[in-house]
């Protein structure tokens, strides 16, 4: 998988931005990291955000990742979450599910976290006036 930074420019004009992720859907899981506070669109055109691009099986715009990690099947062709067929309903996903459509294309899906920084005040010895640093995880 190739991971491209949004948004960049297509030099030939032909979309707005560069897709996220590109899939070559040949059989393999491809991870793709989500951050539950934006939206995505996967399918075989250059201009969704999750770019299928081999897999004769997946339409143009197959389906949508929705803010809060609900999936939309927009495609005629298939699409399953953890082998659930989706028809055009959504379905809720989360952290680790797996995504089939198309004839061979696999997607895992990962839910983005952060990091926080945080500075605590040293417990062991609280008159040196030392800190730490500490990384803390955040879901989002």
């Amino acid at each position: 998988v190739n991971q491209s930074p949004r948004p960049r420019s297509c030099p030939h004009r032909c979309h707005s931005a560069m897709p996220a992720y590109k899939v070559r859907g040949q059989g393999a899981v491809t991870e793709i990291v989500v951050d539950p506070n934006k939206s995505y669109t996967g399918g075989r055109s250059r201009s969704n955000d999750i770019f299928i691009r081999t897999d004769k099986g997946v339409s143009g715009k197959h389906f949508k990742i929705w803010k809060g990690l609900r999936i939309e099947n927009f495609g005629r062709h298939r699409l399953s979450v953890n082998g659930v067929v989706s028809n055009s309903s959504r379905m809720q996903l989360k952290d680790g599910d797996i995504i089939s459509l198309g004839h061979q294309t696999t997607l895992l899906i990962r839910r983005k976290t952060g990091l926080d920084v945080v500075m605590e005040e040293d417990e062991t010895d609280a008159d040196s006036g030392s800190y730490t640093l500490r990384c803390r995880e955040n879901a989002f």
